[in-house]
């Protein structure tokens, strides 16, 4: 089973945003041409064109094995394969098995290259143990066997990006956050939107100063999912929502309140938080966010607070979140939440 967690790594103005990672299986399609065809996390396709020149190793390789690969500031330790299929081209489906790395120009290279050469071993069993799958005739790539092909790739996420410590041995320093949103809304246009705001106070207290260089100085991991919500979804057993988990000081959870359905995307919230509580107990700031001023949102923030306290009551959570309202362009809320969220961390 896959989270629904396609997380969304940003390319936002002035933050910083950490390097994102993910596992992939291409092969070549005899009517697309190389291409992806599972990624764990699962990613949009524009999302995937981030990773689009992984596949595309396909064309210039012609030997089985590990290779790496640096092109187009994605770094990737890869492994080339095929698996008889007898109704597949040439008898053969011709796989590529990825652990791949966006990079940014702040990114530690050497030590993410270190550590893509130390996974040889990894794929090489990866890529062993699916070439001796016992699969039916059909293939490996059927749709019969979409499900426990996402069940083995997160398993080798967990291999490569939990146990072998990923975070603790490349990633650069500094508090972290990991941000969720509910489906459609991305919760970096409202940091980006208020951040600015408060740049705008020609005499700022020194509250307001503290807030502003700390929102600068965090690092946030926008993240969805696209698989969430699905039969495959893992949820709080997921391991890339785990691993986002562990190497996070706090979490956002913001919600749109013109948008956020009560009924359909509270689950979502809470299986957020059920992730959260069984990974790590870190702070937890439940943003809602007016986009309307015309519209009076406290009765949704007055429905989502009783719907949390019951499901906090309910669930048994030792995380205690703190839920905040932001109303239209009220740069003191937003102010307000975010001086929670630091104070928390620190």
């Amino acid at each position: 089973m896959l989270c629904r967690q396609s997380r969304i790594y940003l390319a936002s103005w002035g933050l910083i945003l950490s390097m994102m990672r993910s596992v992939l299986l291409s092969h070549f399609d005899t009517h697309l041409g190389p291409t992806i065809t599972l990624s764990i996390p699962a990613m949009s396709q524009d999302e995937l064109r981030g990773f689009n020149v992984i596949p595309k190793l396909l064309d210039i390789t012609d030997d089985e094995g590990f290779f790496i690969s640096t092109l187009n500031m994605v770094y990737s330790a890869n492994y080339y394969f095929s698996i008889e299929n007898e109704n597949a081209r040439g008898g053969k489906d011709l796989l590529l098995v990825s652990i791949a790395v966006q990079m940014s120009q702040d990114d530690n290279k050497e030590k993410v290259l270190l550590f893509l050469k130390n996974e040889e071993a990894s794929l090489r069993r990866y890529a062993h143990r699916l070439a001796n799958e016992d699969v039916n005739e059909v293939g490996l790539l059927s749709p019969e066997n979409r499900t426990a092909l996402k069940d083995s790739l997160h398993g080798l996420f967990t291999t490569v990006f939990q146990e072998r410590h990923f975070e603790a041995n490349v990633k650069r320093g500094g508090d972290r956050i990991v941000v969720f949103a509910h489906a459609g809304f991305d919760p970096m246009r409202v940091i980006d939107y208020y951040r600015e705001e408060l740049r705008k106070d020609e005499r700022p207290s020194l509250r307001t100063r503290l807030v502003t260089s700390a929102i600068d100085e965090l690092s946030y991991n926008p993240f969805h999912c696209n698989d969430r919500g699905s039969d495959t979804c893992m949820k709080d057993e997921c391991p890339v929502c785990k691993e986002l988990l562990l190497e996070s000081d706090a979490a956002i959870y913001m919600y749109d309140s013109g948008s956020f359905k009560p009924d359909a995307d509270f689950d979502d919230m809470v299986d957020y938080l059920g992730a959260i509580d069984h990974a790590k107990r870190i702070p937890v700031l439940i943003m809602q966010v007016d986009g309307d001023s015309s519209v009076d949102r406290g009765v949704v923030y007055e429905e989502v607070t009783a719907r949390l306290q019951g499901a906090m009551s309910k669930g048994g959570f030792k995380i205690g979140p703190r839920h905040g309202r932001v109303p239209f362009g009220n740069v003191e809320a937003f102010k307000d939440c975010m001086s929670w969220l630091i104070k928390a961390i620190i």
